[in-house]
């Protein structure tokens, strides 16, 4: 594994460990272990930007949070607001509502 290989490892990790390994969205317990025929588990830990860097998001720690496969696919490129939240904790994982 190369040093900035090694590094952004460390850096994705920090940022799990921050957020307790749970999708920021709909508070699922995140895994970073692929399923045996390769193919992506919907609770796969994946780094997403809170306002997209397509919409003028930064690349810093403080724009990334822990998330799941699942909801870093549906979120795609859109802006986190208190509705879209609901809409992820109620209707996609019908797990809580988030920010009444």
């Amino acid at each position: 594994m190369s040093k900035n290989a090694a590094y952004e490892k460390r850096l994705r990790n920090r940022i799990f460990d921050r957020d307790g390994w749970k999708c920021y969205l709909c508070d699922r317990v995140l895994t970073d272990i692929k399923n045996t025929d390769g193919s992506v588990p919907m609770d796969y830990a994946t780094i997403d930007h809170v306002i997209p860097r397509s919409n003028g998001g930064h690349n810093r720690q403080t724009n990334k949070r822990a998330c799941c496969w699942s909801c870093n696919n549906i979120k795609g490129s859109k802006s986190v607001g208190k509705s879209i939240r609901k809409i992820f904790a109620v209707s996609n994982h019908n797990k809580k509502e988030v920010n009444k």
